[in-house]
C-alpha cells in the first residue's frame, strides 16, 4: 500500500512541475490529487503519522492550484486583485 501512495505522490509532484512550468493541466492535476486522496484514506484513517503528512500534502496542494489558477505563479500577488 505504502508503495501505491509514494508512487501516487510522484505523479501529483510531476503534474505539480508541469503546471508550474505552465505546461500542465489543472484538472489533470486535481485528477490525480483525487486519485491520491482515495489511495491513502484507509492509511490516514489507521495512522496519525500518515494523517498528518496527508494534511500537509493536500495544503500545500490546494494552495499551489489556487496560485496557478489565479496566475500568482506567473505574476506575483498583484494577480489577485486583477
Amino acid at each position: 500500500m505504502r508503495a501505491r501512495i509514494v508512487a501516487a505522490l510522484r505523479v501529483v509532484q510531476t503534474l505539480t512541475r508541469r503546471a508550474l512550468d505552465g505546461d500542465g493541466d489543472l484538472g489533470r492535476l486535481t485528477d490525480a490529487r483525487r486519485q491520491l486522496q482515495r489511495l491513502v484514506e484507509a492509511e490516514v484513517e489507521r495512522d496519525t503519522a500518515w494523517r498528518r503528512t496527508w494534511i500537509g500534502i493536500d495544503w500545500v496542494l490546494t494552495n499551489l492550484h489556487g496560485m496557478i489558477r489565479d496566475g500568482v505563479i506567473e505574476r506575483g500577488f498583484d494577480a489577485i486583485n486583477d
